[in-house]
This record gives structure tokens, C-alpha cells and sequence, in this order.
């Protein structure tokens, strides 16, 4: 039986990773000493890998992949334009994209934990900003459509002991991200408490600036505000338009399936339990990553290999 939901992963191919394909990062203390030369070689070492990991993919039927936070080196204060060869990772990554493009995969990435569009210190607020643009800056060299299909996902970044308050703070700064990074913005629900609850998402931030909600089932089962776990599916999907279809992050406790000893949000290696609607394409959050998907598509009946 074939499923057309796409079933992806996020991070690392492990497979490639013990063959040293593998993604860079740089901090800003190597960026320091070692300038744009670093920058060069980190972006022009990922764009490879993220060709490999491509690939790789698409030979066993995956469609959907998020990447690394720290793909793009969006937290090192530089310009592209600066960059030696900096024409030279422009082909390049107008290549992955067209590459992304030919094969219909969707890409999409989380921001890093310190991006917080509700952070009460302006300058968290500012650097939040700068890199939801940069990593939109990065899809629009690989000429990827405005749209949420290419998503942006975010947590709200903190309550501050005022939701609504902090709501409003993060309305702003949205208000000053660039018009592609709007376009491709989502947030995602919390699991701590005193977090962001699909209700708050949909009340808070949804019906104020049309934001699409991607759903954690995890999270949800850590933090629901007494939403029912379809509740809060349905409430997420509606915040989606019609035309594209929703994100969905998918993982399991490890606690309930592997490790008693483990917390209650942390993340099981692999997937156990059956994902029930195939009307929105989903990103498994495991510890196996590429391995997971497979592991699940066997499983459940899905194409293993590509179809093209």
C-alpha cells in the first residue's frame, strides 16, 4: 500500500555521518580568529552534505527532512556578499534548490533554542530577528517559494510570567522580519510548564497575525491544557491553508517505551506507535534519526525505495 504522507527526519544522516559526511558548525570564536575563510568553507562543506543527505533520501522514498538549526551559520554576523567565491555558493545553493525543487521535497528547519521573538531584553529580541532572516535569506538563494511548504518553525520563547504580554511582544518583531520570513514562519507548542499550549498558540498568536501552528504530539502529551491529543491536532491542521499541507513533528517518550528511568519528554531512539492520518506530511523526532523512517516505513507498508 502506497501512503503519500510525507515521512521525514530531522538532523544528521547517521548512515553518511560514519562515512565523514557530515555538517559543519563554526562559533563565534573560531569566526574570530579565522574570518570568512571559515565562513566559506563551513557553507560550502554543508551545501555537499545536504546534497548527499538529498540524495540519499530520495533513493529510499524520503521526501520530507528538516535541517540542522545550525546548518547556516545564522548566528556569526556576517554577509554573504563578503564571502570569498561568495558567487560561487550562490550557484550552489540555486542548484540545491533546484534540485529540491525537481524532486518536490520539502525542506523546513527549527530556529535555535536563543531565538525568542518574546524575549522582554531587546537585544535576544534583535539577534531573534536576525537569524529567523538569514536562514529565510538561505532559502531565497536556493530560490525556494515564500510559502510556508519551506518552513521556518519556532517556539514562542518564553511566557515571562505574561503570555499575553510576551504574545504581544512577539507580534512585533514579526511584524519587523522580512516579508519572505513571515511568509515561511510557524510556530511550534511547548512542554514545559508554564509554556505555550496549542490553545495559547491558536489564541495568542493565530488569530492575531494567521500564524500556522505545527503540532507536537509529544510536547502536547507533556503540556495540553486539557486538549484532547486529536483537539489538538485538528485545532493545529486548521491553521494551515488549503493549498499546503500541514507540518507535524511526531516522537515518543522514551520513558513509556524504552527507558523507565528516562524523562518524560525525552525523546525515544525510534518510533512505536502508528502515525493515524496521512492528510499532512510529518517530521519523526528520534534519536536514529534516517533510521527511524526507514524502520517505520517497513513496518507500515510504505514505498522503501523511490518511485522515480
Amino acid at each position: 500500500m502506497e501512503h503519500h504522507c510525507f515521512i521525514g527526519y530531522e538532523g544528521d544522516n547517521y548512515t553518511l555521518y560514519k562515512k565523514n559526511l557530515k555538517f559543519k558548525k563554526i562559533t563565534n570564536q573560531q569566526f574570530v580568529k579565522k574570518g570568512l575563510e571559515l565562513v566559506f568553507e563551513v557553507i560550502f562543506n554543508n551545501i555537499d552534505v545536504l546534497i548527499k543527505t538529498l540524495e540519499w533520501n530520495l533513493y529510499y522514498g524520503i521526501y520530507n527532512y528538516s535541517l540542522p538549526f545550525d546548518y547556516f551559520p545564522v548566528n556569526i554576523d556576517f554577509n554573504i556578499n563578503d564571502l570569498p567565491k561568495s558567487e560561487l555558493i550562490k550557484r550552489k545553493l540555486r542548484g540545491v534548490g533546484n534540485f529540491i525543487k525537481m524532486n518536490k521535497i520539502r525542506i523546513s528547519i527549527q530556529t535555535s533554542k536563543t531565538c525568542k521573538l518574546s524575549s522582554n531584553k531587546e537585544d535576544i529580541g534583535v539577534s531573534s530577528i536576525e537569524e529567523i532572516n538569514k536562514i529565510s535569506q538561505f532559502f531565497d538563494l536556493m530560490a525556494l517559494s515564500a510559502t510556508n511548504y519551506y518552513t521556518i518553525v519556532t517556539n514562542v520563547g518564553g511566557s515571562y510570567n505574561n503570555k499575553l504580554i510576551s504574545c504581544d511582544r512577539f507580534c512585533e518583531n514579526h511584524l519587523k522580519l522580512s516579508e519572505h520570513a513571515r511568509k515561511r514562519l510557524a510556530v511550534t507548542n511547548d512542554y514545559k510548564t508554564g509554556g505555550y499550549t496549542i490553545k495559547d498558540l491558536y489564541n495568542l498568536l493565530f488569530l492575531r497575525i494567521n500564524i500556522p501552528i505545527v503540532f507536537n504530539n509529544l510536547h502536547h502529551r507533556n503540556l495540553s491544557n486539557d486538549l484532547s491529543e486529536k483537539d489538538a491536532l485538528d485545532l493545529s491542521l486548521s491553521t494551515w491553508n488549503n493549498d499546503i499541507k500541514a507540518l507535524v513533528y511526531h516522537s515518543n517518550s522514551k520513558k513509556t517505551y524504552e527507558n523507565v528511568s528516562a524523562k518524560e519528554y525525552e525523546t525515544a531512539d525510534n518510533i512505536h506507535t502508528i502515525i493515524e492520518n496521512y492528510n499532512y506530511d510529518v517530521i519523526v523526532l528520534t534519536n536514529f534519526n534516517e533510521m527511524s523512517v526507514i524502520q517505520y516505513k517497513i513496518n507500515n507498508n510504505f514505498l522503501l525505495l523511490s518511485v522515480t
